[in-house]
């Protein structure tokens, strides 16, 4: 769409436009010639009408660039009649016709006008994009054309130009207040990640056993949800901030974690992590519970590693958590006492005497013939 001053501006830009494209000087806008005058070529762009466009008639007022607002401008589509004369319109027509050819060669090659013309020599007029199209005539329009002229019949063609506006004469709006030197600033503003659980352990717990959950945060957690079962933050076990979340399941009527597969989720402020699975089993199937930091230092003597459904257990299988790189890294030690169904105790010199390394470890009991626990992590210290 273009923005103009005034209409003979739009018909300026099309004189400009066709001077360039056929060489000829008396290219202007005005009334046809009657009777030509002087052998020169010659070239007219008469306006003929304009005409509103329907779907800006009901703009609504514009920002004027200094948060302002004007009145919208008139916007309508303009007709134009192009009439061309040679070196001897009335005996010789040829030159004639052969200009009105090439002003429709012309618009033909640029449909579109990107405004201001930069053409050598003239005079920067309009803004935007003026789209400039011959239109179909037929005898009758061209009866109705030129009997209102009253004069004799040239080599023309009919061009419509636009949408072109033109700036309203409406008083701009009231001006907005002044502000503090250097505007409105906003403050800064972060933006939180959602919480993300890395990893459940176990995978598989028992009834109203212990996970641990690890996980990366982006603030204080405010709860664990388990299925429909929420664990608020004031039950949640975080011993260091920022590290793993220990979640007992609840056992109480009407709240408790019972055997099924769950959608664990965590919440930190409004931001809810996506789901990881979790599966919990009955008390006789045999589960270890994920060990609190105070278990995982051998200073106060014997590992216990507690759970249900334990008492079967005849061997506890130690192996890095980073992952395998030979088969003697899996070390098996017996219990140093006969299990119970709550724990399994490791005696300090077994785990010294299987060369068990001090680092972060992945721990399994062996509770029948062929069925371990789902492991459980141990950062075991000295």
């Amino acid at each position: 769409m273009a923005l103009f001053a005034n209409l003979h501006d739009a018909g300026q830009v099309m004189a400009d436009l066709v001077a360039e494209r056929t060489g000829v000087a008396d290219v202007l806008v005005g009334t046809p010639i009657d009777p030509p005058t002087g052998p020169g070529e010659a070239i007219r762009i008469t306006l003929m009408w304009v005409t509103p466009q329907p779907t800006h008639r009901n703009d609504p007022p514009e920002l004027d660039g200094i948060g302002g607002l004007t009145p919208p401008p008139v916007t309508v589509a303009a007709y134009f009649m192009v009439t061309t004369y040679g070196t001897a319109p009335d005996t010789d027509p040829i030159q004639g016709y052969n200009l009105l050819g090439q002003v429709l060669q012309a618009f033909h090659g640029d449909p579109v006008l990107q405004l201001p013309l930069t053409f050598a020599g003239v005079v920067p007029l309009g803004t935007g994009r003026l789209s400039v199209v011959h239109v179909p005539t037929a005898a009758d329009l061209m009866e109705k054309m030129f009997s209102p002229l009253q004069i004799r019949h040239r080599p023309w063609a009919l061009f419509e130009a636009g949408p072109l506006q033109l700036a309203s004469l409406a008083a701009p709006g009231a001006q907005p207040p002044i502000v503090h030197p250097g505007g409105i600033r906003l403050g800064e503003i972060e933006s939180l990640s959602p919480p993300a659980i890395e990893r459940i352990t176990p995978e598989t717990a028992a009834v109203g056993g212990r996970i641990r959950l690890d996980a990366r945060l982006s603030g204080a957690p405010v709860r664990v949800s388990i299925g429909d079962v929420r664990v608020e933050a004031a039950d949640l076990s975080i011993p260091t901030a920022g590290g793993p979340i220990f979640v007992d399941l609840p056992v109480a009527p009407g709240d408790e974690v019972e055997e099924g597969s769950y959608d664990v989720t965590l919440t930190v402020g409004r931001l809810v992590s996506e789901p990881s699975p979790l599966t919990v089993s009955g008390l006789a199937a045999g589960n270890l519970d994920a060990p609190l930091p105070s278990a995982h230092s051998l200073a106060g003597g014997d590992l216990v590693l507690t759970g249900a459904g334990l008492a079967t257990t005849s061997e506890v299988y130690f192996w890095p958590d980073a992952g395998l790189q030979a088969p003697d890294e899996i070390h098996a030690i017996a219990p140093a006492a006969p299990p119970v169904d709550g724990s399994v105790v490791i005696a300090p010199a077994d785990l010294t005497a299987a060369g068990v390394p001090f680092t972060a470890l992945r721990v399994s009991a062996r509770v029948a013939a062929h069925r371990f626990t789902s492991p459980v992590l141990l950062e075991l210290v000295p």
